[in-house]
Order: C-alpha cells, then sequence, then structure tokens
C-alpha cells in the first residue's frame, strides 16, 4: 500500500513512524461508514472495475475528516485483479472550510 504525503497528512500520520496496511487503513474509517468502504474495496478487488465514495476518517482519533476516494480495480492477463489504484481527498463538508 503506497500513500503520499498528503494522505499521511490527511490521516494525522507520517510516513516516518507509521506503515499503512489495508486492515489498519479501513480502520480510520468512522466506525458508521467502515462497513460500506469494506464492501467496496472487497468488490473492486475481486471483479475489478472502478469505485468511488464519500466517506468520513477519524484523524488523530477526535477529528473527523470528509474523504472522496475514487479509481479502478486493475486485471492482470489471466483476468485476476492485481492493483488498486485510487485517488483520495480531503474535501469541503458543507461549511465552507475544507477539512484537514
Amino acid at each position: 500500500m503506497f500513500w503520499s504525503e498528503e494522505v499521511y497528512r490527511i490521516h494525522g500520520k507520517s510516513s516516518d513512524s507509521y506503515t499503512p496496511d489495508l486492515n489498519d487503513a479501513l480502520s480510520f474509517y468512522h466506525a458508521e461508514d467502515r462497513d460500506s468502504v469494506r464492501a467496496e474495496v472487497s468488490r473492486v478487488s475481486q471483479a475489478g472495475g472502478e469505485f468511488h465514495f464519500n466517506h468520513r476518517i477519524i484523524k488523530g482519533g477526535e477529528d473527523t475528516v470528509h474523504v472522496e476516494c475514487f479509481g479502478l480495480g486493475r486485471k492482470d492477463g489471466t483476468g485476476q485483479v492485481r492493483r488498486l489504484i485510487g485517488v483520495f481527498r480531503a474535501v469541503d463538508d458543507g461549511s465552507g472550510a475544507a477539512n484537514a
């Protein structure tokens, strides 16, 4: 799993002291959003295709950050999904101020 410096910042983590993995990354999502994110990641991991969702993560265990994620599951020549590629960003929560 690769995170850009911006994704580390959004999560309140440092690339010097934190190495993300999928299960740990899913734990950042708000408890009410986690099952939906898990289902979407599972779907794309198995079937490939595109994904897009807007949910909340909990930054530093306290602050709610609204995020948007979109991308795709890429299949190899045998039809197996081998990579998930996506873009992750903090979005405005409707209050006029960007989160993160």
